[in-house]
């Protein structure tokens, strides 16, 4: 079964076999003739991560037969026209429209740039010495490339792909790889799917206004998610035959309740089982939900260099920190807090405790804290120590 949103496809001439399942109308980039193309760019840089236009294009025409077009029966079009295509579109690109008066003119449109969904996270030369720039997704893009179906290991591609410029998606990452897919997918895909759907982030409204629903709708998967286990385990327990809640009463419970039957002595046997809270937990376990809760790195009040722990906790290397530092987007620590608070606060309502103010497991205080405060502390040492050390 694909992963995504499911809605009424539209055919376009020329349109790959994948398909943009959000509503295209009302996105700028995707209401011209060049949608497909766009389409194109987006979905690839989603499955290969950072790449130049000769790296999306071979990857489209390796994946996209003419045989997969909609319409008429074109040949796939030649690798340098589509680079070509993919770099205008990125860009900026000129049109010859018609004018007032039917007269032709050449108009400028802006690119995936322009719009904050691609930026260029880099130049490598190639083997004739030339820079070629290298382009990767804005977390606005990210959330637009959700609006593709994909399939359980596409998934956890673009998931690992998403994490290298997204702090929200190195969270998605980490408890992925020691859950599962289908896990993440229910918990945080499909909500951030949903609010994306209803929101009017392509239109240009801030991403941070929904940043507030993103963490209500994750919440509310992680409720649905522990009912559900709950529920799965109800169903067991009471499939149980009564033989094995006899072989459980101890000549203790019949001294303690001399006034209960058998059968209350066995409907108490059930219940303790229905309600055993390590039990519970051990479902827990067993299904991810404990990985989630560890993983949610959420204080009442965070420390001023929580931000800065939790991007060292999630970029081990300092090439990919600074890949992160240099093109993740800037505001995105409150939607990870947001998140967070969600999930500690609804995992511990749903089990009747008390909202705990700090993580199970607490983040170490950031290296760029401990240098700065080893600088100030030593007047002896230079800016210049300080940086280098």
């Amino acid at each position: 079964m694909p992963y995504g949103i499911i809605s009424k496809q539209r055919k376009m001439k020329n349109a790959p076999f994948w398909r943009f399942i959000f509503d295209s109308e009302p996105i700028k980039i995707l209401s011209h003739k060049k949608a497909p193309n766009v389409r194109e760019i987006i979905y690839s840089l989603a499955i290969l991560g950072p790449s130049k236009t000769a790296d999306i294009a071979d990857y489209v025409l390796r994946v996209t037969p003419s045989t997969d077009y909609v319409g008429d029966s074109l040949p796939a079009p030649k690798k340098t026209r589509l680079c070509r295509d993919y770099n205008r579109l990125i860009n900026k690109r000129r049109e010859r429209i018609k004018g007032t008066n039917k007269k032709i003119i050449v108009k400028e449109f802006d690119g995936l740039i322009s719009h904050g969904y691609v930026v260029m996270v880099g130049k490598k030369e190639n083997e004739k010495g030339k820079k070629i720039p290298y382009y990767f997704l804005t977390l606005k893009g990210i959330f637009l490339a959700l609006g593709f179906v994909y399939d359980k290991d596409a998934l956890g591609k673009i998931i690992e792909n998403f994490s290298k410029i997204s702090l929200y998606f190195a969270l998605i990452n980490t408890i992925m790889k020691k859950t599962s897919v289908e896990l993440v997918n229910a918990v945080f895909i499909e909500p951030l799917q949903t609010v994306i759907k209803k929101s009017n982030i392509f239109q240009g409204e801030d991403m941070r206004f929904y940043f507030s629903n993103i963490s209500e709708y994750t919440s509310h998967a992680l409720t649905l998610k522990m009912k559900s286990i709950e529920n799965n385990r109800r169903r067991k327990i009471s499939k149980r035959p009564i033989s094995y809640y006899y072989k459980k009463i101890t000549k203790q419970d019949i001294e303690d309740f001399p006034a209960a039957s058998g059968t209350d002595l066995i409907l108490m046997k059930s219940s303790d089982e229905e309600f055993d809270y390590d039990a519970i937990i051990e479902e827990f376990q067993k299904t991810g939900i404990e990985t989630i809760i560890d993983s949610t790195l959420y204080y009442e009040k965070p420390a001023s260099d929580w931000y800065d722990s939790l991007i060292e906790f999630y970029y081990k290397n300092e090439d990919v920190e600074g890949f992160y530092r240099d093109f993740g987007y800037s505001h995105e620590e409150d939607l990870v807090y947001k998140v967070m608070r969600g999930l500690h606060h609804t995992y511990n309502r749903n089990l009747g405790k008390k909202i705990p103010r700090v993580p199970r497991k607490k983040l170490r205080r950031s290296k760029f804290l401990k240098r700065h405060l080893k600088w100030k502390n030593n007047p002896k040492l230079t800016w210049k120590d300080f940086e280098q050390k």
